[in-house]
């Protein structure tokens, strides 16, 4: 029997902050994304995420320990959208942020102890080398151990508007702690609309991306994509399957959610 054990609300939650729109948990740690809530008169719907642990204010209470934020948040930036969590890392997508161009997107790292003992501090701030107007990086995130994946459904690849990317950053590359870009993937047969990228997942060494309108045949009915490190080169995360459903129509949006442990893919 698989019973409700706790329902999880925010400790400051107002009408529409669409608390829930994105969640993970990993071990102990529960990450809870907010986008549209309002934060300050200042900064509407800026964003937020919140942090529950296990056992924080009792036995198996799952308790709110900390309400994270972007240190450079603006209105409407859709902090939040999407999270993931890891060990003692958390990361957040405000796929709405202009750091370069309009909607171009961010994603920020945050740390367990980072600022002082339970703080989970913002650490590093994560933009597309490659990053355009309207490309929503961080529309979707996923985080295992030293290795982030990062969405950005909308992004124009080679003039194909809305093809979609997602990008791998490692801990350690260009410093330590760097959190620095290692890779672009784009599937192999990916045309206009497709949105590749708007969910993904990471688990060791296989990202899997989803691309919820990618053509199989004549049809739109979504695919999911599979790559893996080494393939094609050492540190490649080359491209080894496209994933498709046997019994798949027009429109069914295959991959517009991807989830992965171990060898299974769903």
């Amino acid at each position: 029997t698989w019973g409700e054990v706790r329902k999880l609300n925010a400790s400051d939650g107002a009408p529409d902050d669409w608390f829930g729109l994105s969640v993970e948990v990993r071990g102990d740690i529960a990450a809870v994304g907010a986008p549209v809530d309002i934060y300050s008169d200042t900064n509407k719907n800026q964003g937020s995420a919140y942090v529950f642990e296990r056992n924080a204010g009792g036995s198996d209470n799952w308790g709110e320990v900390r309400k994270v934020i972007a240190s450079d948040g603006t209105a409407s930036n859709g902090f939040g959208y999407a999270v993931g969590t890891s060990g003692d890392t958390i990361v957040a997508g405000a796929c709405n942020t202009s750091p370069g161009a309009t909607n171009m997107g961010s994603v920020y790292v945050f740390e367990r102890n980072a600022g002082g003992p339970g703080n989970w501090g913002e650490v590093k701030k994560l933009s597309a080398s490659d990053g355009s107007k309207e490309a929503r990086f961080g529309t979707s995130v996923s985080i295992d151990g030293d290795i982030i994946v990062v969405g950005a459904g909308w992004a124009t690849v080679n003039g194909n508007i809305e093809q979609g990317t997602a990008y791998v950053f490692e801990r350690n590359a260009g410093g330590t702690n760097n959190w620095g870009e290692v890779k672009k993937l784009v599937a192999s047969d990916g045309g206009g609309v497709d949105y590749f990228g708007y969910q993904v997942a990471v688990r060791g060494s296989t990202v899997v991306a989803g691309a919820q309108s990618a053509g199989v045949g004549t049809n739109t009915q979504g695919a999911v994509y599979v790559f893996e490190r080494d393939a094609g080169g050492p540190n490649n995360w080359g491209e080894v399957r496209k994933l498709v459903a046997l019994d798949g129509h027009m429109g069914d949006s295959v991959g517009s959610a991807v989830a992965m442990g171990g060898d299974v893919v769903v």
